[in-house]
């Protein structure tokens, strides 16, 4: 029997009571409105939106219900499904707590039955003719056994290795072992390879000689038909050796101060730094911001330097064609500086400016972005800081500036030093091998062999390194 669906006329409450009489006195048209929003003390948009709403449950209720039970609602639904999903998951994960528990209670009584670990005796040292011994074997053995049993009775794997105290792999390794009746636990350590085939191993050596020791071991065993071990065995051998030669055969090069000033560029923001510095001593002579890395600013540049720091011998730049333009060239012959340039692309040859790059770069990060007013005065701060209170060990921890004031003058008849320069530049383009290289290597060569036999340049061969 069902309850009466009858429903009875709404009693509204003393607070709802004069917006509800408002509202049906508005719909049975007794007023207007603008004056029940009036009486009640609302905007009359807002009283007309309160009927509406009221209107559209009006409507909603007046629509025919349709027979049987009430639809359950979509978010109810899902909600069911996830209560069931958990239920189910809170079946799983109860039966596998239990299989736990009664796992661990399985691997406890077979601890108990003789699995007590002997206390260890001190480990010494294995060597290649050590073997495992049948007491070494027996331990593995026993947990090996427990596992098996538990295994039987239904545990996972996993877990009756985690019974007994080792991993899964190690637990069927150790059955692939007894299997094939042999140790199941091996000499601990790498296994000793096997000599490396004279042929193979000079074709491993040639291979890496060939890339210059850039190859992996795996792909120079490819190669070779060595092992990988006995590979990287080789490689490693052959770059200490490489090395070691390398070291041999590097030279020194000692200049006295004063005597060749490198120079050099950085930019800080787009805008140039121009850097110049003694050859011998870390000691920044000068550093010129300028607009525009051109020929006017680098003889503005060299100008400036020569005149407050003294003209060296041998200005060493790059291959930077403003460096080799007309301004440029007149304040060198003005002052009687030879030019020197290196290598192409070879930073290595200007190595000291570019150490000492590294340190005006920190100092630029640090600063940041700034104009070029303040870059002047944070250069000069530089200059000062790193020429004064940076000691250097390979100045016996003196101060870059210290060890330019204390400085030997170089005195050096210039024109004669540019003759003998010529001249000496004259012989060795008789030599074609230095005639088809790179251009200036034969200015190079003649500047260094003119300040060798002034005693101003020396090369040391290997050893000091």
């Amino acid at each position: 029997m069902t309850g009466s669906r009858y429903v009875k006329t709404p009693e509204p409450s003393e607070e709802d009571r004069p917006l509800y009489e408002a509202t049906l006195k508005v719909i049975s048209g007794a007023m207007t409105v603008t004056e029940a929003a009036a009486s009640v003390g609302l905007s009359r948009v807002r009283f007309q939106t309160l009927m509406n709403r009221g209107l559209n449950g009006l409507l909603d209720s007046l629509k025919p219900q349709t027979r049987g039970p009430k639809p359950t609602p979509e978010r109810e639904q899902a909600l069911r499904r996830e209560v069931e999903e958990l239920r189910a998951d809170n079946e799983r994960l109860t039966k596998q707590v239990q299989a736990s528990a009664r796992m661990m209670g399985l691997a406890s009584d077979y601890m108990r039955k003789g699995l007590e670990r002997a206390p260890r005796s001190p480990r010494t040292r294995p060597t290649a003719e050590t073997a495992v011994s049948d007491a070494d074997d027996d331990e593995p053995a026993k947990q090996l056994e427990v596992v098996m049993e538990l295994r039987t009775k239904g545990v996972a794997a996993p877990l009756a290795c985690a019974a007994v105290g080792v991993s899964a792999p190690t637990a069927r390794r150790w059955r692939q072992r007894k299997r094939q009746g042999v140790a199941l636990r091996l000499k601990r350590g790498p296994r000793q390879g096997a000599v490396a085939p004279v042929e193979a191993k000079a074709r491993a050596e040639q291979v890496l000689t060939d890339v210059r020791g850039c190859i992996g071991a795996a792909p120079l065993a490819r190669a070779s038909g060595l092992s990988r071990r006995a590979a990287a065995v080789v490689k490693e051998e052959h770059l200490t050796a490489s090395e070691l030669e390398r070291r041999r055969e590097a030279v020194r090069v000692s200049v006295v101060p004063d005597v060749v000033r490198g120079f050099d560029a950085i930019a800080v923001g787009g805008v140039p730094v121009l850097v110049s510095a003694d050859g011998a001593i870390p000691y920044r002579t000068s550093m010129h911001v300028a607009e525009r890395y051109d020929a006017a600013a680098v003889a503005e540049a060299v100008a400036s330097d020569f005149a407050h720091n003294g003209a060296p011998l041998v200005w060493r730049v790059d291959r930077w064609k403003a460096h080799v333009t007309g301004p440029v060239l007149e304040v060198l012959d003005q002052h009687q500086v030879l030019l020197m340039h290196g290598p192409p692309h070879c930073p290595r040859f200007y190595g000291q400016l570019e150490r000492q790059n590294r340190e005006h770069r920190a100092w630029f990060d640090e600063l940041g972005r700034c104009d070029i007013g303040r870059l002047r005065g944070e250069c000069e701060s530089m200059r000062e800081a790193f020429n004064e209170l940076v000691p250097r060990r390979t100045l016996a921890w003196r101060t870059a500036g210290a060890a330019w004031r204390a400085r030997d003058k170089v005195r050096v008849d210039r024109r004669e030093l540019a003759q003998e320069v010529e001249e000496l530049k004259e012989r060795l383009r008789k030599q074609e091998a230095l005639r088809v290289a790179y251009p200036g290597l034969v200015e190079r060569l003649a500047i260094q062999a003119a300040l060798i036999n002034r005693g101003l340049l020396r090369l040391t061969k290997g050893g000091w390194c």
